[in-house]
């Protein structure tokens, strides 16, 4: 069980990975990036630039389609901004370095992106339809140490109550 296996090392300052990502959605997927970068420096931290890189990637060699659509490169990475920052609970959670409301204002998008991620979860195998509670990525490598060490605690808790 993944909730077992979690360790505490931060996510490290990790390159791109543009391997296996098709020519024809390169420069959609370089400008999605070029946002994500931006977006971890104005509110996040290292840790969460490569968790977006992650995801990004990821989402781009399973699902090209997602940029082959029309869809502005600013809600795309708001997308993933938003994803990474709830399930590391960065956005309105204990380890709020913003609102959602600002940091969707950053990108200058209005309304939810949740609709958005949803293709973008689902290319990094993560359930979709998810309003409430904790998001889930289905991948403990997108969840920052801070994160990682909250759910270990909470694990070691439930373990000594029993």
């Amino acid at each position: 069980m993944a909730l077992f296996e979690l360790d505490d090392t931060p996510l490290p300052d990790e390159d791109f990975v543009r391997e296996g990502i098709p020519d024809d959605i390169v420069a959609v997927v370089e400008e999605v990036l070029d946002k994500c970068d931006a977006c971890a420096d104005a509110f996040f931290d290292v840790e969460h630039r490569t968790a977006m890189r992650r995801m990004l990637s990821r989402a781009a060699r399973n699902d090209p389609t997602i940029f082959r659509r029309k869809a502005a490169p600013e809600r795309l990475a708001a997308a993933i901004g938003w994803a990474i920052g709830r399930a590391n609970d960065s956005l309105n959670g204990q380890f709020a370095t913003t609102t959602v409301t600002d940091f969707l204002a950053w990108f200058g998008v209005k309304g939810s992106v949740a609709k958005r991620a949803e293709p973008i979860l689902a290319a990094n195998g993560a359930p979709t339809h998810q309003r409430y509670g904790m998001m889930m990525l289905g991948a403990p490598d997108l969840l920052t140490s801070e994160m990682r060490q909250s759910l270990m605690r909470s694990r070691d808790m439930v373990l000594q109550a029993e």
